[in-house]
């Protein structure tokens, strides 16, 4: 079976290195370190969805870290929490199970997304007075694209 594949996007990515003659020890924990510099780039992306679902994938859990299957579940929606566990973490559990051969399965924990996310100043993630971090405020990023 023959997958087409689509030719790259050109897409815009922005990349920070690092200035990494800071001490480590002197930055917030879940901060973002001093950008040495702001690296802009155009590069192609490519989208691997088609070859993911395809029956000769060579995306594997083995060698990729992650492997994709496609599920229809029961559950039409999602807003009612009552329903979400009781009915589709069972089924995702029953789908581990059966894709990795797992004994039991362990949901710890997850987390359901209702409304979109505040718009935060940097100052508001990130306490004031830390010597590392990228001062741009999320307003400002762009978070159209992952």
């Amino acid at each position: 079976m023959a997958v087409a594949v689509a030719e790259p996007q050109l897409e815009r990515l922005k990349f920070v290195e690092p200035d990494t003659s800071k001490d480590p020890w002197d930055c917030g924990y879940v901060t973002l370190p001093d950008p040495k510099e702001v690296i802009n780039e155009v590069l192609p992306l490519h989208d691997p969805r088609p070859e993911i679902f395809s029956p000769s994938s060579p995306y594997k859990l083995r060698t990729h870290g992650f492997t994709a299957i496609k599920h229809k579940s029961v559950l039409q929606s999602f807003n009612n929490a009552d329903d979400v566990e009781n009915i589709y973490l069972p089924e995702v559990k029953e789908l581990l199970k059966s894709v990795r051969g797992a004994k039991s399965i362990h949901i710890i924990a997850y987390d359901q997304r209702r409304k979109k996310a505040p718009i935060l100043e940097v100052d508001e993630i990130r306490p004031k007075g830390l010597p590392c971090g990228i001062d741009l405020p999320i307003h400002e990023m762009d978070l159209s694209k992952p």
